[in-house]
């Protein structure tokens, strides 16, 4: 029989917690921002976004490329002064960059009155990242470096090459847990929807992956060579 899909229940559920992508409806483009961040001595990317889409994906070897999409339904005034206050903001340190979206206030990260965002990332493939979601939706694809993934309530969905990696881990607390197509080597614990956690140590690469979900869908595929 066939397994019932939990992240629809669970969105239904979680309706007011979501962020504007996920609840579809027509929405008009208010700002379309794109920015490039040399990569000069960064060895780690962290990404810091409350409510929304982001998608990451290899671009070139020496930048870091982003693009910021935030839409609201028309006449929606009150999502419009919301989006007027949010920006991506970088912070360089030593070896990494962050790129984290501010401008929410107290308690003010989800709710019907709040813009669709979107952002999309271009980086090396080679390079570290670490992203901190709270709600929404995640597309990783390509990366080879080590890769840390905290999401609330939302879907994560990766491609990896499985070359580049020696081991994935992926806990979800509420929802389900998946790793193709190495089924025979992963390691497998929980009951039914609850505490899903899923191993896999047999890699010949050198990254890793760790994902943590509170709620919600992490699948992760792992891409042979060629």
């Amino acid at each position: 029989m066939r397994k019932p899909r939990l992240l629809p229940t669970l969105l239904l559920l979680a309706a007011p917690l979501l962020p504007a992508p996920l609840l579809a409806s027509n929405k008009e483009v208010l700002r379309d921002e794109t920015a490039t961040f040399p990569l000069e001595a960064v060895r780690r990317l962290k990404i810091d976004v409350p409510v929304g889409e982001v998608h990451v994906e290899v671009g070139a070897a020496d930048r870091i490329e982003t693009r910021l999409t935030l839409r609201c339904e028309k006449r929606a005034w009150r999502c419009r002064d919301r989006a007027a206050r949010l920006a991506l903001a970088p912070t360089r340190g030593d070896d990494d960059l962050s790129l984290k979206v501010r401008g929410y206030d107290h308690g003010e990260h989800h709710g019907f009155h709040h813009p669709d965002l979107e952002l999309r990332i271009r980086v090396p493939a080679n390079l570290a990242i670490a992203i901190n979601m709270g709600v929404g939706e995640l597309d990783v694809a390509g990366t080879s470096g080590d890769l840390s993934i905290d999401l609330g309530v939302g879907e994560a969905r990766l491609q990896l090459p499985e070359s580049a990696f020696h081991s994935v881990t992926v806990d979800v607390g509420v929802g389900e847990a998946n790793l193709s197509p190495r089924s025979a080597e992963v390691e497998k614990h929980g009951f039914l929807f609850l505490g899903n956690e899923v191993r896999w140590r047999e890699g010949s690469g050198r990254a890793n992956v760790t994902i943590d979900v509170g709620v919600g869908e992490a699948n992760v595929r792992l891409l042979p060579a060629g």
